[in-house]
């Protein structure tokens, strides 16, 4: 089984990072090719003609084989296309700290901008 290498850099959202995945798998020792994209979807499978000689039932199970390989793969991509995506949230201590000091922040600007705003009202009355 061989992931497609994956370009992530200019792709916008996670549904378009997920549907340019591509994951394939071989069977057969490379008669059968398995392409499956980011939705699990089966979009190719090839056969050399040497694979015809193979009877039905082994061809079969070899094809089987092959796509669920090629589909675990494009899965593990998945995940990991999810897992890059996920944002880390920090923890309540650090987000109610970080809070009060944009609200203090957020303070000395309009207590400032209130300042200059009545200097500018004394000269100009």
């Amino acid at each position: 089984m061989t992931p497609d290498p994956q370009d992530s850099a200019g792709v916008g959202g996670l549904d378009e990072r997920i549907s340019a995945i591509r994951a394939s798998a071989q069977g057969l020792d490379g008669l059968i090719t398995a392409v499956v994209n980011g939705k699990a979807e089966l979009v190719e499978l090839t056969f050399e003609p040497k694979a015809m000689r193979t009877p039905a039932v082994d061809l079969a199970e070899a094809a089987r084989v092959a796509v669920n390989e090629a589909r675990a793969g494009a899965q593990a991509q998945v995940q990991q296309v999810i897992a890059e995506s996920r944002v880390a949230v920090p923890a309540p201590d650090e987000m109610r700290a970080e809070l009060n000091e944009l609200g203090l922040s957020a303070e000395r600007r309009l207590n400032e901008m209130s300042s200059v705003l009545g200097d500018l009202l004394k000269r100009s009355g």
